[in-house]
């Protein structure tokens, strides 16, 4: 979560510049279905806690192609069968999540 001053310096430029949140995702690490599902949930946490817009980008796409993010964004279905084929307790609760 935000720190107290974190929070205190985006309201502060909030109030005095127009302000868009940027939350960057590692691409190589969101390769992973469960990764991804979390910063995801994270993104959106910040975005509802400072009530402020925000885009979410992608890095490393020199390494690895963003285009898995954005079919996994598209269709629902086919980030799912990502996640079935791990078995995991971690996988179970992000089907679980990608539900909601």
């Amino acid at each position: 979560s935000m720190s107290a001053s974190g929070q205190v310096i985006t309201e502060s430029l909030a109030c005095t510049f127009p302000t868009v949140i940027v939350y960057v995702v590692d691409t190589v690490r969101a390769e992973n279905p469960n990764t991804f599902m979390s910063n995801m949930l994270y993104a959106l946490s910040i975005m509802y806690k400072t009530k402020l817009p925000l885009v979410v980008t992608f890095n490393k796409t020199d390494v690895i192609s963003h285009e898995f993010a954005l079919n996994w964004m598209k269709d629902f279905d086919d980030f799912e069968d990502s996640l079935n084929t791990d078995k995991s307790y971690l996988s179970t609760l992000s089907r679980s999540m990608s539900l909601v």
